[in-house]
Formats: C-alpha cells, sequence, structure tokens
C-alpha cells in the first residue's frame, strides 16, 4: 500500500509591482514595499516612489553643483602661479601652494565621482578650516572693509554650497545603499 498523498495549498501572493512572491500575512511586498492587499494603497504607493526620485535627483543635483565647484576652484587657483614672474620674497612658497591647493581640490572634484560622501565631507572639513583661516588672519578687516565683507561673504557662499553637497551625498548613501551618485 502507498500512502496517501497530501495536497497542501500553497499561500502565497505575488507583488504586482517586482513579481516577488510574498507570504499571505504580509499586506505589503517585502521587496518593495508594494501594497498587496488594499488598492487605495496604490496611490499613495506611487506618490511615496515620485518623491523618492525627486529627492534622488535634487541629491544628485546638489552634489554636481558642490563637484563642479571644486573644479572651479582649482581652476581659479591656477593664476596664483603667475606669482612667480613676480618679485616677491615668498613668490616660491605662495606658487607651491597654490598648486597643491589646486590639485587637491581637482583630486576631490575627482574623487567625488566615486564616493561623493567621503569627498564632500572631507571638502567640507577642508574649506572649513581653510575659512576659520583666512577669517582668524584677516579679523581686524573682515567686518571694517568691503574686502573683508567680500572674502567673508565668499567663504560663507563656498561652505553653503559644500554643505549641500554633503547632504546630497548623505541622501543618495541613504536611498542608494552605495555611494554612486
Amino acid at each position: 500500500m502507498l500512502p496517501e498523498i497530501q495536497h497542501t495549498k500553497i499561500s502565497a501572493r505575488i507583488c504586482n509591482y517586482c513579481r516577488h512572491v510574498n507570504g499571505t500575512n504580509y499586506n505589503f511586498c517585502t521587496n518593495c514595499s508594494y501594497p498587496l492587499h488594499d488598492k487605495l494603497l496604490v496611490a499613495s504607493f506611487y506618490k511615496a516612489l515620485d518623491e523618492k526620485k525627486e529627492s534622488l535627483f535634487k541629491a544628485a543635483n546638489s552634489v554636481f553643483i558642490a563637484r563642479s565647484m571644486l573644479y572651479v576652484m582649482a581652476v581659479c587657483l591656477l593664476p596664483c602661479l603667475l606669482v612667480l614672474f613676480s618679485s616677491m620674497y615668498f613668490k616660491y612658497i605662495i606658487a607651491i601652494v597654490a598648486l597643491i591647493l589646486s590639485a587637491l581640490f581637482f583630486s576631490l572634484a575627482l574623487w567625488s565621482r566615486r564616493e561623493p560622501f567621503a569627498a564632500m565631507f572631507t571638502a567640507f572639513i577642508m574649506l572649513v578650516t581653510f575659512s576659520a583661516i583666512n577669517i582668524s588672519i584677516k579679523l581686524d578687516i573682515v567686518f571694517t572693509t568691503s574686502h573683508g565683507l567680500i572674502s567673508l561673504l565668499l567663504c560663507v557662499s563656498l561652505l553653503f554650497i559644500m554643505m549641500k553637497g554633503l547632504q546630497g551625498a548623505y541622501i543618495l548613501r541613504l536611498f542608494t545603499g552605495t555611494n554612486a551618485s
């Protein structure tokens, strides 16, 4: 005698969005969070998906703007090499520092293509340091002359752009789970 075969009913729900197989006790897909039972939640799912796409677009745009600013800072430091043709006493030191900073900003911009969060964080910390040094050296003229106010405004603007880039890189890292931008 052969044993009797018992037919058990397989209880699973297939997600209509990603085709993932879920248990019947789930209300949302365990792979993509699409609602499995309630059709009214489908509209809110697509709204949340659109908001996520918009947030990712804004974050990638912020990273792009900050990366572009790093390239601009690298290029703007190159004319400082013309100081070599002057008769200044510290002309070689100024030229070497300008060349090193230009290469540093350029390499940070390149690094931000592979790992935007780490590169933007490093650039932000560097800019905070350089801005603090710049302001502390010229503290007596920062608030009293137009040159000092323009210098302060430039420092604050660069820090704001880098902060937005850092925030965008962080959002990209949270949403995508990677460092890619």
